[in-house]
């Protein structure tokens, strides 16, 4: 299963880190291929809760493992780009 493209800016799926703290290697080894997610998000945008712009934990636990989704949800996202 190739892994969705995350790193980069809210809204924009671009090659690079997005989670303070965590290589980008790591955040790959900690996603769960077997999730049961349809579609699988593909910008960091879609990891919130729909029509806001907080971190919907519910399904990050799904995506990641708790280690990695501690260290999302301490992460402010980046504003909304308009």
């Amino acid at each position: 299963m190739e892994l969705p493209y995350w790193w980069g800016m809210v809204g924009i799926s671009i090659s690079g880190p997005w989670i303070p703290w965590v290589e980008p290697g790591d955040v790959e080894a900690a996603f769960n291929p077997n999730a049961k997610v349809i579609p699988l998000p593909t910008i960091v945008s879609e990891l919130f809760e729909e029509g806001i712009r907080l971190w919907n934990e519910a399904l990050l636990g799904t995506l990641f493992n708790p280690q990695i989704v501690d260290k999302i949800v301490r992460t402010n996202p980046l504003p909304e780009l308009r």
